[in-house]
């Protein structure tokens, strides 16, 4: 993600009506709404709201970030047992943040959101670890 994506992504994260944490709040209490075994969020939404500030916050080093945050002290919150359930996963964080906007998201805002929870979502919940996935 480049400098200009990166600013987008800053600007409209500080332009979101709730705080990081209320933000994850939110997703942790719509992913319990959701059937899927393996994950416990009922107290992780701190992790998951610095997981995502520090992505949003280093969103020009996307390509990197990945190995930070399987490196650093947020935990992993579960792993999913399919490609499917990480990808409803995805949408519902993309979607909650979504909600938080006051304005529409534009197709190339969802586009740059949607790199910026790809990063989050494998991370915290992948299959695998982050670092394992970063591409030279």
């Amino acid at each position: 993600m480049g400098t200009v994506m990166a600013d987008r992504i800053w600007r409209s994260f500080n332009r979101l009506h709730k705080t990081p944490e209320e933000l994850a709040e939110r997703f942790a209490a719509r992913l319990m709404e959701q059937d899927l075994d393996g994950l416990d969020v009922r107290s992780k939404h701190r992790s998951i709201a610095a997981a995502l500030s520090l992505v949003v916050h280093n969103a020009d080093m996307l390509g990197s970030i990945q190995g930070v945050l399987s490196r650093s002290r947020v935990p992993v919150i579960g792993r999913l047992p399919d490609r499917s359930s990480l990808r409803r996963v995805r949408d519902l964080l993309l979607d909650t943040i979504e909600e938080s906007a006051p304005d529409a998201f534009d197709d190339r805002l969802v586009d740059d959101w949607s790199r910026v929870v790809d990063a989050v979502c494998s991370a915290m919940f992948g299959d695998q670890p982050a670092s394992a996935r970063l591409v030279a």
